[in-house]
């Protein structure tokens, strides 16, 4: 996916905690800090998909189903867990693993994509790991809800890459994230109506926070892939490119 020079930054400085707003001459300093140049998204790295041999595709503290990488401020957390990024739990204790490490005041951004070239961003939930007792599947302190807490208290924004299509629970993970930036074949589907369950209600909160009440229901209740153009054109996501 080629980020080309549509989508620039004007303030991605510190930290989301630090919130420093940069856009040409004005500058709002919540903190005091002084701020550094703006980060442009087509700087951005692009991961390839070459052998694991690749010093910046080793596992990171030995995580099983993320790589991480980091170049200069621009921290990198690729999902790799095969073959559509199930979110298992110990792909989610692996995230949360990689967000904790990448928390330093030397990344000033950090990236979560797939594998470059990938069909599926994630696939959302592995419904072997569902309860099958009758209860909520997404409680408090379910994996799913501390991935998102993490993303969410991370000190650097987060931008969420996303190629393929991204189906269930991973639609709230992308949305969690700082900003997000999609391919423009992109889709996303909320699919707990396919199951016969309905989605958490903090869940469907997040959501709402995103996008419009309408077009929540619609997701919800068709449980349809939408194309990245129309979560654009309705503010959703930030920005679509070129495969």
């Amino acid at each position: 996916m080629e980020l080309a020079e549509k989508t620039k930054l004007g303030g991605f400085f510190q930290s989301k905690r630090t919130l420093i707003i940069h856009h040409g001459r004005t500058s709002a300093h919540i903190t005091g800090v002084t701020p550094e140049p703006p980060v442009l998204v087509s700087a951005l790295p692009i991961i390839d998909t070459g052998p694991l041999e690749n010093s910046f595709m080793q596992p990171a503290h030995s995580l099983s189903t993320v790589f991480t990488r980091r170049e200069g401020s621009i921290g990198t957390i690729i999902l790799n867990h095969p073959k559509v990024n199930t979110l298992s739990r110990q792909l989610i204790e692996d995230l949360c693993a990689a967000l904790d490490n990448m928390q330093s005041d030397t990344i000033h951004v950090l990236i979560l994509r797939a594998l470059k070239g990938a069909k599926v961003f994630s696939a959302g939930h592995d419904v072997r790991e569902l309860p099958t007792n009758g209860r909520d599947p997404l409680t408090y302190n379910d994996p799913l809800r501390h991935v998102i807490r993490s993303i969410e208290s991370h000190p650097a924004p987060i931008i969420a890459m996303v190629e393929g299509s991204v189906w269930g629970g991973a639609c709230e993970l992308v949305m969690a994230c700082d900003l997000v930036v999609a391919a423009d074949d992109a889709t996303f589907a909320l699919t707990p109506a396919r199951l016969g369950i309905p989605y958490n209600l903090s869940g469907t909160l997040n959501f709402l926070k995103v996008a419009g009440m309408h077009l929540v229901k619609e997701m919800l209740f068709t449980a349809e892939p939408m194309r990245a153009q129309r979560l654009a054109a309705a503010g959703v996501i930030n920005n679509v490119v070129p495969r």
